[in-house]
């Protein structure tokens, strides 16, 4: 998944059981992550045994990413 804010805020819910590679860029604008693991140049959350793996490339030029996950 890629998501882009050029200007302005999105907030984003991920879902739970399943897990998370989020990686993100900003210009002026900044990517707020809660409930992922930092590491390795983004965020993770481990997925359970057999549930799939969501992979979100997120950037913002002068907005605000807001990204919330359950541990």
């Amino acid at each position: 998944v890629r998501l882009h804010v050029a200007t302005g805020s999105i907030d984003v819910r991920l879902p739970d059981g399943i897990g998370i590679e989020l990686h993100g860029s900003t210009g002026l604008g900044r990517v707020a992550v809660s409930g992922l693991a930092a590491g390795r140049g983004g965020w993770r959350r481990d997925a359970p045994a057999g549930a799939p793996v969501m992979r979100l490339d997120v950037s913002t030029a002068v907005g605000s990413i807001v990204i919330e996950a359950n541990p």
